[in-house]
């Protein structure tokens, strides 16, 4: 929908967008405290049935007829359930950068979230004659490797690519060479992982290997969990796998191009705080335009979330990336260290 217009809208206990044009739904989000949050009480079958006849009104006959349901992992005692909807392309190939995503409160059954990502100018190359004996024949010693489309930044067109699966596109392979790619459609090469020898027993360590695991990781011998994260280290860790040798300064300039940062914001060696943390998380999000508008948000810190981040931290916290301290503080001022923010770099790029 890239050129098209919307209305944002704002409203209480929720916000979303609409197709200016067409009166679309495009997204939305429903708002709730996390005191008033039960344990789960319906079955995820339940769930999906819910998801789906939402999916089904809300989507156009056309767009309908052109998704397909993504098969969702086990979600058995979380606070809400999650599933998506893949455009499918071409011959069944599923298209991850477009489809639909939404969550069902796991007590109620309501719909809490949805979200429609739709490029209308897209064009999908033909597959006909694409498939070398190489990529042929790497494909069937690589069993569980899927066909997908996928745009890179290499050129901005539509590829074909062979991956484990659309959560794994860090592991890609050219449809007409067999050549492992990175997610920008360049020629991958092996990087060789840190093994951090001070983890043993932090509290972090989980959330430090699973990032490691899939790409995002901090290069050292030790990770030094307790010591104070930068700003240019933060987002050099979430950029991760897709930055390749990305420094901290570059991480900064490509944060603010991508309207992560403002200019004034920009300190790539300034302490983060965890007021600008979630700022970077929200944006990351594209839920700006909610964060900006603190009056509609109530506090659910026991401390006094500053009004320039109140939004932004009441939608961390309703989205489960920063969820405050043990004593229920958000503490907005206070500097977060790096086994903190991989905690939160984990629960962002787990959404």
């Amino acid at each position: 929908m890239a050129g098209s217009y919307r209305w944002n809208l704002s409203f209480e206990r929720g916000y979303g967008s609409v197709n200016a044009a067409t009166g679309e739904v495009l997204s939305f989000y429903l708002w709730q405290d996390a005191d008033s949050k039960t344990k789960t009480s319906i079955k995820q079958e339940t769930a999906l049935a819910r998801a789906t006849a939402r999916v089904e009104d809300l989507l156009s006959e056309e767009k309908l007829s052109q998704v397909a349901p993504v098969k969702a992992d086990d979600q058995a005692g979380s606070a809400s359930y999650s599933f998506r909807w893949n455009r499918i392309a071409g011959d069944d190939i599923p298209y991850v950068d477009n489809g639909v995503s939404i969550t069902v409160d796991g007590a109620t059954g309501n719909i809490e979230s949805y979200r429609l990502t739709w490029y209308d100018q897209a064009e999908f190359p033909e597959l006909a004659g694409g498939l070398t004996e190489e990529a042929e024949a790497a494909y069937a010693q690589l069993n569980g490797l899927e066909l997908y489309f996928m745009r890179t930044e290499k050129d901005g067109a539509y590829h074909p690519v062979y991956a484990f699966s659309e959560n794994r596109l860090s592991t890609m392979m050219d449809v007409a060479t067999g050549e492992a790619l990175r997610y920008d459609g360049t020629p991958a090469v092996a990087q060789k992982r840190p093994e951090y020898s001070d983890l043993a027993g932090h509290w972090s360590r989980k959330a430090v290997e699973s990032l490691k695991e899939n790409g995002y990781y901090l290069e050292g011998e030790k990770f030094q969990p307790d010591k104070v994260i930068t700003q240019g280290e933060f987002l050099q860790y979430l950029y991760g796998k897709n930055s390749g040798e990305v420094t901290p300064l570059a991480a900064v300039k490509r944060a603010a191009d991508q309207g992560f940062l403002t200019t004034e914001e920009m300190d790539e060696d300034q302490p983060l705080t965890r007021g600008m943390a979630a700022k970077i998380a929200v944006r990351y999000l594209g839920l700006e335009a909610a964060a900006e508008h603190p009056e509609i948000f109530a506090n659910l810190f026991s401390d006094a979330v500053p009004t320039e981040y109140r939004g932004y931290a009441a939608i961390c916290k309703g989205m489960n990336v920063m969820s405050g301290d043990k004593a229920g503080r958000f503490n907005a001022a206070g500097q977060m260290t790096r086994g903190q923010a991989a905690s939160v770099l984990y629960r962002l790029l787990s959404l």
